[in-house]
């Protein structure tokens, strides 16, 4: 493992994907929104919002991206499923840590309304310390998902996209969790 990643828990990256993406997936989270295929948010993000879990073009970028944080992780790791959310004005990510499915994950900025809205995600490292990392378009924070607590707090803008990506070590304790028991990607 290597920097921030092994010593605290988390790492943030900028550019985990580029412009054009970023426009193809929020573009792509809106279609989803619009077409019912998200479902109101619940646990950890309860109301005040929208989620999708396992969306074909958020499963492409966790196959995408895992080689860079596979190296941000030093080590193979395996994918278990993408997820995505819409937050809307006054949605809150309570304090939690991830399930074994998400041992490893990267939580990617898509955008905000109004442009800039910065809404901080706050991880609690294995230190103890607790650190606000704000996010552009296309930069995400690595963390240790099943280790290093996580939240947001109440949002105060008008709309916010996210996806998450998540895996497991692939010579670790959680590898049967690759493809998060689904037998492959929906990508």
């Amino acid at each position: 493992m290597t920097g921030t990643f092994h010593d605290l828990g988390y790492e943030a990256i900028e550019g985990l994907i580029e412009p054009g993406q970023v426009a193809f997936t929020r573009a792509a989270m809106e279609f989803s929104l619009r077409n019912g295929r998200m479902r109101a948010s619940t646990k950890p993000a309860p109301g005040f919002g929208w989620e999708e879990y396992g969306p074909v073009a958020g499963e492409v970028l966790l196959r995408q991206c895992l080689p860079r944080i596979a190296a941000i992780a030093g080590e193979e790791l395996l994918p278990t499923y993408a997820f995505w959310r819409v937050y809307e004005t006054g949605a809150e990510l309570l304090v939690h840590r991830d399930r074994a499915s998400c041992e490893i994950s990267a939580t990617l900025m898509i955008g905000a309304e109004p442009d800039g809205h910065d809404w901080p995600i706050w991880v609690r490292d294995l230190g103890g310390t607790e650190v606000p990392v704000t996010l552009r378009p296309g930069a995400a924070v690595v963390y240790q998902g099943h280790k290093v607590f996580h939240w947001r707090e109440r949002y105060a803008g008008q709309r916010h996209y996210q996806v998450f990506l998540h895996y497991v070590r692939k010579h670790g304790e959680y590898a049967d969790h690759a493809h998060d028991g689904r037998g492959r990607l929906n990508a």
